[in-house]
């Protein structure tokens, strides 16, 4: 429960009564609110015409619960980057961070964001805690085995490009599981008969998810070719 000017106190029902809410954070904390979350991020993107985030996490939040919960140099894994706060926020205090995102908004506004911080951009908590810039992170993208051709299948622009693309599967040395068994299926009369976005589906649905990508395991196999510095980077990565 946060408590400030801009929200009233919330009621909790407890049997037959109603009793407030404990606080976990207030005002007196220096916790803010998303209405202040969102200024501020509009603030750092305010030459861009990228969509934002309607409701941030503040800078100041995330700052108080990685002081309670970690020290200097604590690793934070954010497995729902979003936005990029805690990664920020673990960046401006001094914690080394993980953050994850599956959403393509992470090109635009968390890795953009980051920059920022290491420009030395002054909003959220740099004041505070006396934030001047620096430091560094990697950016890395998982290795695509099936999700890149569905990519390619759903960007095909008519029923013989997306079936030239599902066919060469068979010329390919990936383990591609499920493809197997749906191959007559898409081939079949019924199948030609179907408008091009249920052919699209019916591709796609056939490329096993759990080979969307590379997995570690399968990293030094030939067929994929990868080379000696990404293998280096994931051993360091990993380890």
């Amino acid at each position: 429960m946060i408590k400030s000017d801009e929200f009233s106190m919330r009621y909790i029902r407890k049997g037959d009564r109603e009793v407030k809410a404990s606080n976990v954070f207030n005002a007196e904390c220096g916790v803010t609110t998303n209405i202040k979350a969102t200024s501020e991020i509009k603030v750092l993107f305010a030459n861009s015409n990228t969509d934002l985030f309607s409701t941030p996490k503040p800078e100041a939040l995330i700052s108080r619960i990685l002081e309670i919960s970690t020290q200097e140099n604590d690793l934070v894994l954010d497995f729902f980057a979003g936005s990029g706060t805690t990664c920020a926020v673990a960046h401006k205090m001094k914690r080394r961070y993980i953050g994850i995102e599956q959403m393509d908004y992470i090109e635009t506004i968390t890795k953009e964001r980051l920059k920022k911080v290491i420009e030395g951009e002054q909003g959220g908590i740099s004041k505070k805690c006396g934030f001047k810039g620096g430091g560094s992170f990697v950016y890395a993208e998982l290795k695509e085995v099936n999700s890149g051709i569905k990519k390619q299948i759903l960007n095909a622009k008519s029923a013989s490009e997306c079936l030239k693309i599902f066919n060469a599967l068979n010329l390919n040395k990936r383990v591609l599981k499920r493809a197997d068994n749906k191959m007559d299926e898409i081939h079949s009369e019924e199948f030609q008969n179907l408008d091009l976005n249920e052919q699209k589906r019916i591709c796609c649905a056939s490329l096993d998810s759990n080979e969307d990508y590379l997995n570690l395991g399968d990293i030094d196999e030939d067929a994929w070719e990868i080379d000696e510095i990404n293998k280096k980077y994931n051993e360091i990565f990993y380890s």
